[in-house]
């Protein structure tokens, strides 16, 4: 992730960490809530180890800039919201990262006015079917 960042490329994390279902099971922590800090960490203590003359609050400064104006997160838990949520009533979500690939490609374009195209999206899964599914779409 570090070299795309590098080049100036901007990241998406769709997940199926759901804020609405950590709020059933009474957790603080699920979907942006979740990834939001825990990629603002990670990239900090990444940066301050890639260049020791990096300060504290650069490295931080830096991290949060990237997490507020590059990183799109989009997360839910389809089971969960076909079920409980009346958007997904009718229209259901699949169960894949279809529809959270689409609405960061919607929140990329929103943002910046630029449309991305499903052969400029790289999948990170750890789910083969969800991989499957996206080379499906192309």
């Amino acid at each position: 992730m570090d070299i795309l960042i590098a080049k100036g490329y901007p990241t998406g994390v769709v997940t199926f960490s759901d804020k609405a279902v950590a709020r059933q099971i009474e957790s603080n922590y699920g979907g942006e809530d979740l990834v939001r800090p825990l990629v603002f960490h990670a990239l900090r203590r990444h940066w301050m180890q890639q260049d020791r003359t990096l300060k504290l609050e650069q490295a931080v400064n830096k991290a949060r800039s990237y997490v507020e104006k590059d990183l799109y997160v989009r997360a839910a838990y389809p089971e969960w919201r076909n079920r409980h949520d009346p958007e997904f009533k009718e229209n259901t979500m699949p169960n894949s990262k279809e529809w959270h690939i689409n609405r960061v490609k919607e929140d990329y374009l929103k943002r910046t006015g630029k449309k991305l195209e499903n052969k400029e999206v790289i999948l990170f899964d750890d789910g083969e079917r969800n991989i499957e599914e996206a080379n499906k779409l192309g």
